[in-house]
């Protein structure tokens, strides 16, 4: 469990415009800078966690990392379900987790969804060419 104490934006609130409410103009295009920057970051954090029985293969290696973005200030990402080891999906929804935290994201989001599902196919040509090193045929 993790309490409501610890939550925290990701960006803080801009300055309020003189109508009350909208962000200034002059501003935003510097905010979405910096959402942009962070939402690299997050997803170099994810696509780096490996799978926990093919250590030689990343969320990105496996093309499960679906997609990351910013929701209510909080780093949103998602995994695709499907993978035929569940198990081992878990254990990577988890460690992406806790890579977003360790870089700082507090309280990330990590779903996985089930459409569509996992293929083969979003294997990258390098995540193919680890296992083939490591001597394990590579999907078809």
């Amino acid at each position: 469990y993790r309490g409501e104490g610890r939550a925290r934006r990701l960006m803080p609130a801009g300055p309020q415009d003189k109508s009350g409410g909208g962000m200034q103009s002059s501003n935003r295009s510097g905010e979405n800078a910096t959402a942009s920057a962070q939402i690299a970051r997050a997803r170099m954090a994810a696509s780096a966690v490996v799978d926990p029985d093919r250590p030689m293969l990343t969320v990105a290696d496996l093309g499960l990392l679906r997609d990351v973005r910013i929701v209510e200030g909080f780093m949103d990402v998602t995994i695709a379900a499907g993978y035929p080891d569940g198990a081992a999906l878990n254990v990577m929804a988890l460690n992406v987790e806790l890579a977003l935290e360790d870089e700082g994201f507090l309280m990330p989001r990590v779903r996985t969804v089930p459409s569509p599902p996992w293929t083969v196919d979003w294997m990258t040509e390098e995540g193919r060419a680890k296992l083939k090193s490591a001597g394990i045929a590579p999907p078809r």
